[in-house]
């Protein structure tokens, strides 16, 4: 059932199995695997069913460190996250791809990557989930999809990169399954309910429930053997800390770790690629819809091959190739697609078929000083508000043009065009089409090239900041994404990746939210 938290009666107390704080992607994810299990749930969400602006400014902070935008348009902290039943879904653009498997294998020049859950579990849990995804199949490679919906082959197969393909259907959780929420007898999701703190007697390593308060309402309890913090990879870890009525440090936060080591899925348009195929043969490149009727679709990325990236010992690499149209003529202060052809003929190129804008989606590395931590301002609700100190390593740089530069030569070595790289120097013009297609147009000032200081951007994935490990000493939860030294605190969401990957990370949210559903159900029901 759904309750409003501000028709409740102050000092209320509600008992539960298990308390799942927020309404998102991983707590409705839980929320639906416990349904009829035997083990009841509460769900906190902070907002309605609808965005709301009072409820957003709960999630404003202070950037310190790298901040999320250009630096004359920053975006804040509120705009990359949603506080309505949904959360960060409500803006998802439904991209679903698994993790890499050499991903979760992890690299040997890298100490702390992989994960200590293996390939094989995670997926078992995909299989488990595409369903409510509503994706046709857990295929992800080019082949499978060229051949269904007639297209060419890849750019190439060899050379350190694989194609591989994303499906996207943006599923809205809120609305996509409230209907089922609202029915399930064991589950009581309670809107406008803020979870203040995590309650934890002294000397005690057990959680006994949830503070929560409404703006402008009541502040009650939620008592339950099992507390789930699923809030985001920026909130988690600010729940966490601020529960520090008992324990100064926070909870979980003995070795410092909380928070610590937030990583995003940053991004940079960073050069040209001129190619000898045609657009329609670089169709699966692009979003390509699969039912006229639907948003479902498939988009394709070059990836680098686990064994290019231990070889060079870099992080992990995709590229996008964003196609441009042809207008015959510049326009505006822009530079014609067709113009940039020509030129390539200069260079003994084959003829160019198609332009692309070659989009960089690096992993980032993990570093403890990139982090989420409390500030001296308290929200309405009396709660510290948080400041992000996103930080970059030189590796991050590094690794991603070490990456566009083998790439170039590939394309280069094999006659299929040119690339031209230019990070931090083109820029799209703003012109699109009536179908939202751009026009091919583009600012570009090689003078302005710097592979050292280029701008990165952001994907709004907040990962890592309660990363998972097998030892206290490196990470927050445990393979069950149970907290370390607490006997019923859990995690749910990208927050408790060990490493940031470069697949989109809803589907693994999933993935290990319905997962530790089920470890939930046999410890509980034991």
């Amino acid at each position: 059932m759904i309750l409003e938290g501000r028709a409740l009666a102050e000092g209320d107390v509600r008992r539960t199995d298990v308390c799942i704080v927020g309404g998102g992607g991983a707590g409705i994810t839980l929320a639906l695997e416990l349904r009829d299990s035997g083990v009841d749930a509460v769900v906190l969400e902070g907002g309605g069913l609808d965005y709301e602006p009072e409820s957003a400014e709960l999630y404003d902070g202070e950037q310190v460190g790298a901040i999320f935008g250009a630096p004359d348009a920053p975006v804040t902290l509120r705009e990359v996250r949603l506080r309505f039943l949904g959360g960060t879904t409500n803006h998802w653009a439904g991209y679903c791809r698994p993790q890499e498997e050499h991903t979760v294998r992890g690299h040997p020049h890298r100490p702390r990557s992989g994960w200590p859950i293996g390939y094989d579990e995670l997926g078992r849990w995909y299989e488990h989930v595409a369903p409510r995804f509503r994706i046709d199949t857990l295929a992800f490679d080019w082949e499978t999809w060229a051949d269904r919906l007639g297209l060419g082959t890849p750019l190439f197969t060899d050379g350190g990169f694989t194609t591989r393909v994303n499906q996207y259907r943006p599923i809205r959780f809120g609305s996509e399954f409230r209907a089922d929420l609202a029915a399930a007898r064991d589950v009581e999701v309670i809107l406008h309910a803020n979870a203040t703190e995590v309650l934890v007697d002294d000397n005690s390593d057990a959680v006994r429930g949830v503070s929560v308060a409404v703006l402008d309402g009541p502040r009650f309890t939620v008592e339950a053997r099992a507390v789930v913090v699923a809030v985001g990879g920026i909130e988690n870890p600010r729940l966490l800390l601020a529960s520090n009525s008992v324990r100064p440090a926070g909870l979980g936060n003995d070795r410092d770790l909380v928070g610590r080591h937030f990583c995003e899925h940053p991004q940079a348009d960073i050069g040209l690629v001129i190619l000898d195929r045609s657009p329609e043969q670089l169709a699966l490149y692009d979003q390509t819809p699969l039912h006229d009727d639907d948003f479902y679709g498939v988009t394709s990325y070059l990836v680098a091959d686990g064994d290019l990236i231990d070889r060079d010992e870099l992080l992990g690499f995709d590229a996008g190739l964003l196609p441009l149209s042809w207008p015959d003529e510049p326009q505006g202060d822009g530079l014609a697609a067709s113009a940039v052809a020509q030129l390539a003929e200069l260079t003994g190129a084959a003829p160019t078929q198609s332009i692309s804008v070659l989009r960089a989606l690096p992993e980032q590395e993990l570093n403890p000083e990139s982090r989420v931590r409390l500030g001296r301002e308290r929200d309405a609700l009396g709660v510290p508000k948080l400041e992000l100190d996103w930080r970059f390593l030189d590796i991050d740089r590094d690794s991603m043009m070490t990456h566009a530069r083998r790439l170039a030569r590939e394309i280069g070595r094999r006659g299929l065009g040119r690339v031209q790289l230019v990070p931090g120097a083109l820029r799209f013009a703003e012109e699109r089409r009536d179908d939202d297609s751009y026009l091919g147009l583009f600012t570009l000032d090689p003078a302005a090239a710097d592979e050292d200081g280029f701008a990165l951007g952001y994907g709004n994935h907040h990962m890592c900041t309660t990363r998972m490990a097998t030892s206290p000493s490196q990470g927050v939860v445990d393979t069950d994404c149970r907290v370390h030294g607490m006997a019923n605190l859990y995690v749910a969401g990208s927050s408790v990746f060990p490493v940031a990957g470069t697949a989109p990370p809803t589907f693994t949210i999933a993935a290990l939210a319905a997962r530790l559903a089920a470890h939930l159900v046999a410890k509980l029901s034991a």
